[in-house]
């Protein structure tokens, strides 16, 4: 029941927007909780920064984006990360408690920090992320400078995570690196299973290779087992060589990342560099398949109150909806049931007229039997003449009368006192002059077959009457 209702309210199309200093990149996937497919992608360089709210509403309109959820991200590089040791047994205690253990590591105050973290393990420090309020806020209102509000705000490199953990989620359980250059700053992160196990922000100014050797050393430090993979994405991943370069420098083996070829889609075969600067996008619009996207909503703290309020107002709407819709769906079918039960109560008093005609000897009738007891009167009058259909069933009862008629009218001393008609069979009694006759008859009832046998059952003198008394019997021809 719960998941047919999931099922129902869940978003129909969500689209994941990347906005950076230099480009805007976007991704719509189609009903992303049971067969997620992607529909359209884009993506536009931007000369001037200062201009992306004024090219995002026509790009949208040009490329045709139509959602019903917006989800976006900020870059990475505006979060803070620690890891810190936590005592915990269960993760929804660990949600209300992180953010006073994370206090003592934060450069501002706790009150206007939003507090994160990534998928935990019991015995083993917790990876942490913070971010300014501030910074939030200005990201909304640019956004609402053109009329648009997400209903999530993710981190760029969070939304890589939630890809991995959606596309390559059945890779074995060694670690792999997701190096991602692009804007202002490189991350290197690495996953294992389905923890984020390391995360490192490369300053901007510095080759992508040049301290991602350092970056793994610091990884090597708390985990022995090598990367097995290093998947490079971003705007900067399709450079000539770049892949190259990062595994001559690390030994590992590395590529270029295609996380759309494992996604549905008709777009055909999307171009490695596209693929590479979408894989955010991307990762924002799927993150609602593996429920990453509400763990990673920096909105989640911020306007809790806003949105259970919101909520409230959503679900009270409801409630008076269906209250409004349940009371016209009761009015309706009252009054149906109101006008059908005053035709029926018509009808039956019709049946009780037809009746009473019909059948003026019938002692009652009873009130809502009426079809039914007409329908008995009727069945018991119609047996009275069943006879007609056996005998008719049987052959042309007319014409064998007319045949008889014709042969005993020649007869001026022939009288017939009694005709029964029966199933394949007439039985004809009457008188004649003398016994003569009676033969001159029978002579004349077995011409040209009208009848297939013509017997004499009985002839008698009945000297009060002075006349012979027959009966014969016909059996008709079939």
């Amino acid at each position: 029941m719960f998941e047919s209702l999931k099922t129902v309210f869940s978003p129909r199309s969500v689209v994941g927007l990347q906005l950076e200093e230099t480009f805007i990149g976007a991704v719509q996937v189609s009903n992303p909780l049971r067969s997620p497919t992607v529909e359209r992608v884009a993506w536009q360089e931007v000369k001037d920064p200062q201009e992306i709210p004024a090219e995002l509403e026509p790009f949208f309109q040009r490329e045709g984006f139509a959602p019903e959820v917006l989800v976006t991200s900020l870059p990475t590089s505006v979060a803070t990360f620690r890891e810190i040791q936590v005592d915990f047994k269960n993760p929804k205690k660990l949600e209300k408690i992180i953010k006073y253990q994370m206090e003592p590591h934060l450069p501002y105050p706790v009150e206007d920090m939003l507090v994160n973290f990534f998928p935990p393990e019991p015995n083993r420090p917790v990876l942490t992320m913070g971010i300014r309020k501030e910074t939030l806020s200005r990201h909304l209102a640019a956004l609402a400078g053109v009329r648009m509000n997400p209903q999530a705000v993710s981190l760029e490199d969070s939304a890589l995570f939630s890809l991995f953990l959606k596309t390559c989620g059945d890779k074995s359980d060694s670690p792999v690196g997701i190096l991602h250059v692009g804007g202002r700053r490189q991350v290197i992160q690495v996953i294992r299973g389905k923890r984020l196990e390391f995360i490192r922000i490369i300053p901007s100014g510095r080759e992508p290779v040049a301290h991602l050797k350092e970056s793994l050393r610091l990884y090597g430090l708390k985990n022995t087992q090598p990367l097995s993979e290093i998947l490079v994405t971003g705007r900067a991943a399709p450079e000539e060589g770049l892949a190259g370069k990062v595994e001559e420098s690390t030994g590992i083996r590395s590529s270029v990342w295609r996380p759309f070829d494992q996604v549905r889609h008709g777009l055909g075969d999307l171009p490695v560099d596209l693929q590479a600067r979408l894989s955010v996008p991307l990762g924002l619009a799927l993150g609602m398949v593996n429920g990453q996207s509400g763990r990673f909503n920096l909105r989640r703290e911020e306007f809790a109150i806003k949105e259970s309020l919101n909520q409230s107002r959503l679900f009270i709407s409801m409630l008076c909806g269906v209250a409004l819709f349940l009371g016209l769906f009761t009015f309706d079918l009252h009054q149906k049931v109101s006008i059908r039960e005053k035709a029926h109560e018509a009808l039956n008093t019709r049946i009780r007229q037809i009746f009473s005609e019909t059948f003026p000897g019938t002692p009652s009738i009873v009130k809502g039997k009426e079809a039914a007891q007409m329908s008995q009167r009727i069945s018991a009058e119609t047996a009275h003449y069943r006879w007609l259909e056996e005998v008719a069933s049987e052959g042309p009862v007319l014409d064998a009368l007319l045949a008889l008629t014709k042969r005993v009218a020649g007869l001026t001393d022939v009288r017939v006192d009694n005709i029964t008609v029966e199933p394949g069979k007439i039985n004809l009694d009457g008188r004649a002059s003398s016994f003569k006759t009676v033969d001159n008859l029978k002579g004349r009832l077995g011409e040209n077959g009208a009848f297939r046998n013509v017997k004499l059952v009985s002839a008698k003198m009945d000297s009060r009457e002075q006349a012979v008394l027959f009966n014969f019997v016909l059996e008709k021809a079939k």
